[in-house]
């Protein structure tokens, strides 16, 4: 006998539908971790501001300027000063007695100026010359204050003189303390 070779071009007795073979779809990867890189920046960008906050905080503030008097203030004291003493120095004996009074209080004023600028000098050389100024300031400010105690028949020569010369004092320390307050610019080489 001879054996039996089966036909392979005939379909098969029991044909069913095709079998379904699903694929599955290409998973994208970059779309399931955007969660956590996006997470992990924040995080991160939080960190980096919250550093920058605190270091800013933290940091030393830079060194202050050492105090020096405005400017504005200091040269009206100065112009002050000149003011009462140029007046002082150019009144008549006979009306002395009639505006000592009032220029006494303005010299009292003056000296607390000249206290208020002094505590704002950190140098020396402008110490030096505010309190040789204030104690200028002091003496004139006493003899004004005699004379407004005193008829005004008491006023002699010599008090006269004494007076102009205080007056003259004044200025003269006025202008020393406004050369070392304010000098000069530098000379151009």
């Amino acid at each position: 006998m001879t054996p039996t070779v089966p036909d392979v071009t005939a379909p098969p007795a029991t044909a069913g539908p095709d079998p379904v073979v699903t694929v599955p779809e290409p998973v994208d990867e970059d779309a399931s971790t955007d969660w956590w890189v996006w997470g992990l920046i924040a995080v991160a960008l939080v960190v980096i501001v919250s550093g920058v906050v605190a270091l800013v905080r933290r940091s030393p503030k830079p060194a202050a300027a050492p105090a020096r008097p405005q400017a504005s203030t200091a040269a009206a004291l100065l112009d002050q000063c000149d003011d009462i003493s140029t007046h002082i120095a150019a009144l008549a004996p006979d009306r002395v007695h009639s505006v000592a009074a009032a220029d006494a209080a303005r010299l009292a004023a003056l000296h607390a100026a000249v206290e208020h600028v002094m505590a704002s000098v950190a140098d020396a050389g402008s110490m030096q010359a505010l309190a040789t100024l204030d104690a200028s300031i002091r003496s004139l400010h006493a003899a004004l204050d005699a004379i407004a105690l005193s008829s005004p028949a008491s006023l002699t020569d010599a008090d006269w003189a004494d007076l102009r010369a205080r007056a003259s004092d004044l200025h003269v320390q006025t202008s020393l303390a406004r050369a070392t307050l304010f000098p000069p610019p530098a000379a151009a080489r």
